[in-house]
């Protein structure tokens, strides 16, 4: 994973309009903190990565702490972020993380008509923070109409442990649906004028003469 350096604010001695409050606690934390991020360097730093990235956190007195974003609360009319929770970590102990999948390339059944579809979106890892990647991008430009991709298929470094189990489906080639026809609904006929309709599918009974 990325580590990217950010600073926090005593949250008594900022203002609340430039910046967004937030609370850090975790690994070598007593107490926990409330403190204060700057809200455009937040946003972009969000927009420009993934939610799995270290961020390195400073505060007023010196110390430094490594941190993960554990929670984002926003707004529920802007989805603004409002409040941000830093949990701190020790960058030599593992954690466990889900991890994003993505595919890349273009499958080679769905060339031909197929449909890729995607069952599974995240899988749980575990190595220290730094040995985490903060996607997973999978070849599927192989997969034909049937095939199949498993978590047990992506290859990972030595260092992580997979937590997911390994017969997971991930991705899928599946065959188009064939279109479902439907019957032309049949005219039905205007019997003469004075013959019902049973008379007229021959049910009726006969006009005596």
């Amino acid at each position: 994973m990325k580590i990217i350096d950010i600073e926090l604010k005593n949250r008594e001695k900022i203002k609340e309009k430039e910046n967004i409050p937030a609370i850090l606690y975790g690994k070598g934390i007593d107490k926990s903190y409330p403190c204060m991020v700057n809200r455009k360097e937040f946003i972009h730093l969000v927009k420009s990565n993934s939610r799995n990235i270290i961020l390195n956190c400073k505060l007023d007195d010196g110390r430094v702490f490594p941190t993960l974003i554990k929670d984002i609360q926003k707004d529920v009319i802007s989805f603004d972020p409002i409040h941000i929770d830093f949990f701190a970590i020790s960058l030599s102990e593992n954690i466990k993380m889900s991890v994003p999948i993505y595919p890349i390339g273009e499958a080679k059944g769905v060339k031909v008509g197929g449909i890729l579809e995607q069952v599974t979106f995240k899988i749980d890892l575990k190595a220290k923070p730094a040995d985490i990647p903060d996607r997973l991008n999978v070849d599927i430009s192989n997969l034909e109409i049937g095939d199949s991709i498993h978590v047990g298929d992506i290859g990972l470094s030595e260092e992580i442990e997979l937590m997911t189990p390994l017969d997971t489906p991930v991705f899928t080639i599946v065959s188009p649906k064939a279109e479902e026809v439907v019957p032309t609904p049949t005219e039905t006929a205007i019997p003469p004028e004075g013959v019902t309709p049973a008379q007229a599918q021959g049910t009726g009974s006969e006009t005596s003469s």
